[in-house]
């Protein structure tokens, strides 16, 4: 897999935010793809070098994060504040959580790689407000603060 990962981290990128409608085929997308992320950035650090230096993958993934801290806290990020009360909030913040928990893994993978912290730290503001306010990925997006701190 790792030889074809010119051809393969570029559509697992386009497939990570769910579309606009958030149908559940886009949100199951989202899903595999994340987990498909997980799986490969899981091997040796040269692979998780080169996949965290996949154009758009790391804003995609904090994109991921954001939005399911505005969904939880839209006052926290400033264009959180866009996000409309709607009767299927609470259903939209499960699924949220549920991205930004795979989101999380995939960046704690990453982030045990030295060469990656410095693709990261831009995001460090949302990594901190994604730690406090998503009970699911928390903690995981604390690992990713720690390790980011290691340096």
């Amino acid at each position: 897999m790792i030889t074809r990962f010119d051809t393969l981290l570029p559509r697992l990128v386009d497939m990570i935010p769910p579309g606009a409608s958030a149908g559940r085929v886009s949100v199951q997308l989202s899903i595999a793809a994340l987990d498909a992320l997980a799986s490969l950035s899981a091997f040796e650090w040269v692979a998780r070098e080169r996949i965290a230096r996949t154009p758009r993958l790391v804003p995609a993934l904090m994109g991921v994060v954001a939005a399911a801290v505005a969904l939880r806290a839209p006052e926290l990020l400033c264009y959180g504040a866009n996000v409309s009360p709607e009767p299927r909030r609470e259903q939209m913040a499960a699924i949220g959580a549920s991205l930004s928990a795979r989101a999380a893994l995939v960046l704690l993978n990453l982030a045990e790689n030295p060469h990656n912290r410095q693709l990261l730290l831009p995001y460090e503001s949302i990594l901190v407000y994604g730690a406090m306010t998503d009970k699911v990925a928390g903690s995981t997006l604390a690992s990713v603060l720690q390790e980011l701190a290691a340096d």
